[in-house]
This record gives C-alpha cells, structure tokens and sequence, in this order.
C-alpha cells in the first residue's frame, strides 16, 4: 500500500490528527474522520487485560464474572454484566443403596428409612422398597406376565332368593410369589347379593330374599401378585322362586304345615291308611311324606280359593312302579267320586297323565325308574291351555276345559279312593315340597323352580 504525504499538497488539507483517515465528502471534498473501531475482544483471565479498548469482554475466571470495557466520555472502567458467583449451594445428601439379602424374610423390619432398597437374590428374584411401615415389592427378575387363572368363574351365575351361592377361583404366578384374590362389581351398590370370602379364592354370595332386589350386575374377580393382576368376569343375576308366593306350600318335615301365602289352608292324613314321615327318602328338608308300599294313604288339604288359572308341583318318589290296569295318583283335586269336574295328574304304564274327573286331557310319555326323585308341575291356563313340565322341561301342552280347583287336593290317592281299604289308585312312593300357586307359572319360573334345591317348604 503506498503513502501520500498531505504536506506535499499545501494547505489544500492538512488539518487530521494522528489516526484519523481522510474520507470523500463526494465531489471534490474530502475530509478527515476517526477510523472505525474493530470488533470487540473477549478475555479470560484471572487478571485484566491491559490497553482495552471500548467493549472489549473480560471474563474473570477467578470470580466467574463477565466484565466490559465501558467508555462514557468523562470516564473508561470495567463494568460487570453478571453477577458475581453465589456461594456453593450445600451437598446434596447421598441416595438410598440397595442391599441384598436372600429372601424377604431376611428383610430388616425396623431402623429402615422411607425410599431404601433390598433386593431379594433367591428365586423369585425381586427389588423392594421400603414405604415407611413394610416392604413393597416394586419389580420381579424374568417376570412372565403375572398371575393366570388354573380355575376360572364361570361366565354367569344365577341366584336364588335366600340361597348362597359359592365361586371358586384359583390362580398361579409364574414366579411364584404368593397370589391374592378380590372381587370387585358394577355396579358397586348392587343389592341382589352379600358377597364375602370365606376363604382364599372362594367367594360366597348370599343372595337377598326381598323380590324387589332382583336383577342383574357383573362381578369380576381379581387374582394379584402383589405387582400384576388378571381379571376374569362373571355375570350374576337373581330370581325368585315363584313359590314363596303359593297359597300352599307342604315339605311334610314331619308335619303337615303350610308354610305358604294362604294361612287358612288346612292339611290333614287321611283316615284310610299309614301314610309316614320318611326322614330316609327325602328330596329337600328332613322329610318327606311316603305313601308305602301297598298302603293307601293320603294327604287332605283344603284347596286355595278356586280358580281356572292355577300350577300345581312336587316332586314325587317311587318305591315301585308296576302300574297295571289302575293308575297312580300324585295328586287329585276333583268335585266328588267319578265326577268329571276337577283335575288330577296320575301315572301310568310309562305315562304321566292329565286328567279332568277321569277323562285324559292329555298324555306325556316318560321314562320313569324306581327310587328316584323326579319333579312334575301341571299348570292350567286362563282359556283352558294345560302344559305339563318333568324335571324342569315342558314335556307336553294341550288344550282343553277350562276346570278350576275343587275344594279338596288329594296328595297320593283319588278322592273316591282315599276313605276305603283298597290301594287301587295310591302312589306307591312318596313326596315333598308340594305346592299351589294362583297363577299359570311360565316355562322360566318352573325351571327355577326345579333347580331350586335349598328352599324348603
């Protein structure tokens, strides 16, 4: 770069000082100005750098403070632009270690704080930490899933009114820590069961005996490890026997009461024969009502006030069943001997009977066999329809006339029969939990009915 010496040029322009650079004021004029200041520096050191120039940035490394040179015309001196260093902030206190030992019952139960950690080195291998009163386990080594079902609920159970019902669950953990059982439903506030555990997995309903309560919830049962669950679902719903409304319900434990709707029912044993009460051949209760063998008893109940819709059951028993030319009463309800007004239900040579005075209103076939118990309901409808239900199944419908009650009900004979010697007609067998409802029981209710084994009369 070459030079030029301003004083060669006279006084044309010679008024600069030292430093200053002549610059173009355009055309013909020029003139002289303080050269632009470079970029700022930036220092660190312990010590201040020497001949800084304005904002120049000194980052004192002993303090930590970062400075500028500042300028303000009347004055040049270091300004802080942060703050000076805090004093050190106190240590932070250790973290909880973790201690092993073989088992959690080699656990130590006191002097632990909230937060320490044991892991257990025996299989199951797990970590656990301490929550201020015991030890929770917080992870498993080659956990598999948590616990599975070896016996599961079923996918629906139904109650009956009074009666308890037990579920059984069962569950193993594949790293064979202890597994625990709940239940939990929904809705919450379900009213058709008390619900306890009696004891691990098993799991007691004890369903509500008020007809208002019944109805339906979901119950799900809960099998744990401490860590994972699984769950299985049941649906629960609760019925009512319809006989808890009969006008007569007989279980003859050893007595003739009518524990039904109609107090003023009366029962009697016929003057006839020896019928007895069997503590031995019995379907529910203590007793039933054994007509014997050869023996024409019978049983002598005043009928429920008439009507054309009625049901009547029980479950009967035989103790020989060689029917020849003569029937078998179970029951007869008809106006005097050989009328044709009434209804009675019989059997037969491999046959159960309808029967009004005794006249067939309609037959069923069945396959009967001696010393077993069996439970037949015969219903009239409000036009004269009749159904005959064996063991909980409609085995036969038929129409016919429309015959109310008569005054009487015959348990085990016919009327025109039960005041003689003669054995023609009485059952040879014996039964229990007889009844008469007041209306025509529909195909559900006799179901629920025969499944009922724990409601005695």
């Amino acid at each position: 770069m070459s030079t030029v010496d301003l004083s060669k040029l006279g006084n044309i322009i010679n008024d600069g000082t030292n430093g200053q650079v002549l610059t173009s004021q355009g055309g013909s004029a020029f003139s002289f100005a303080d050269a632009a200041a470079g970029g700022a520096s930036v220092t660190s050191s312990d010590t201040a750098p020497s001949s800084p120039s304005a904002g120049d940035l000194w980052f004192d490394s002993s303090t930590a403070e970062l400075l500028v040179w500042y300028v303000d015309g009347s004055s040049n001196q270091w300004v802080g632009v942060s703050g000076t260093a805090g004093p050190q902030g106190v240590a932070g206190s250790a973290g909880s270690s973790v201690t092993s030992y073989a088992a959690p019952t080699n656990f130590p139960s006191s002097g632990n704080s909230v937060g320490d950690f044991a892991f257990a080195t025996n299989t199951p291998k797990a970590l656990y930490v301490w929550d201020g009163s015991e030890w929770d386990r917080i992870w498993s080594g080659g956990q598999e899933g948590g616990p599975t079902f070896t016996t599961s609920p079923s996918s629906s159970y139904t109650l009956s009114g009074g009666a308890n019902t037990d579920v059984t669950v069962a569950a193993s953990d594949p790293d064979g820590f202890p597994v625990t059982y709940s239940v939990v439903t929904n809705p919450t506030s379900q009213a058709q069961a008390t619900i306890t555990q009696t004891s691990s997995g098993v799991f007691r309903f004890a369903a509500s005996n008020t007809a208002s309560n019944a109805g339906s919830f979901t119950a799900k049962f809960v099998a744990s490890d401490g860590v994972q669950k699984t769950t299985a679902s049941s649906s629960l719903s609760l019925s009512f026997d319809p006989t808890l409304s009969a006008p007569i319900r007989m279980g003859f434990n050893n007595n003739l009461t009518n524990s039904g709707t109609n107090s003023g029912v009366s029962a009697a044993l016929s003057t006839g024969g020896a019928s007895t009460y069997n503590s031995s051949i019995k379907k529910i209760g203590t007793h039933s009502i054994d007509f014997g063998n050869n023996n024409n008893g019978a049983v002598t109940t005043t009928a429920p006030t008439a009507s054309t819709t009625f049901s009547i059951g029980a479950w009967f028993y035989l103790n020989t069943y060689s029917v020849s030319s003569s029937s078998r009463y179970i029951f007869s309800s008809v106006a005097s001997d050989n009328s044709a007004l009434g209804m009675s239900l019989s059997i037969n040579t491999g046959l159960t009977a309808f029967w009004t005075g005794h006249n067939t209103v309609t037959g069923a076939s069945a396959s009967l066999s001696n010393a077993t118990w069996y439970h037949v309901v015969m219903t009239q409808g409000a036009t004269g329809g009749h159904k005959l239900y064996l063991n909980g199944s409609l085995i036969k419908t038929a129409t016919g006339t429309l015959t109310p009650l008569q005054n009487l009900i015959i348990i085990g004979d016919v009327q025109q029969n039960r005041n003689s010697n003669s054995s023609i007609y009485n059952l040879k067998g014996a039964v229990d939990n007889f009844f008469v409802h007041g209306s025509e029981l529909t195909s559900t209710e006799v179901s629920a009915i025969y499944n009922d084994t724990s409601t005695n009369f």
